[in-house]
């Protein structure tokens, strides 16, 4: 499973987000590859893991990536990602998944 959206960020600087897989996953920032595990973080999603990376001023590109490390429960895989409040503020951020565009 693949999931992509768009950050923008009115300064550019550092940004602390909490993420967890509920199986193997990867996480892209701008390309540049941030996170990548081979287990589960949690089955039930809870925000234990931290991932810092830099954003660019403007729009940054967000990917994740998770698959189904295990053979047992194929359907059972998805993902939780969080901004931490503090850098909404700090860095004027704001989330749009089609960046203005519309099908």
């Amino acid at each position: 499973m693949w999931a992509k959206t768009f950050l923008w960020a009115n300064t550019p600087g550092q940004v602390i987000t909490r993420f967890a897989a509920s199986d193997g996953s990867g996480v892209w920032v701008n390309g540049n590859l941030e996170l990548e595990r081979d287990f589960c973080d949690d089955p039930d999603l809870a925000l234990h893991s931290t991932v810092a990376f830099d954003l660019l001023r403007g729009k940054n590109v967000l990917m994740v990536k998770v698959r189904n490390s295990w053979a047992g429960f194929a359907e059972n895989h998805g993902f939780a990602w969080e901004v931490l409040p503090v850098y909404i503020g700090t860095l004027g951020l704001s989330i749009d998944p089609t960046l203005g565009q519309t099908n």
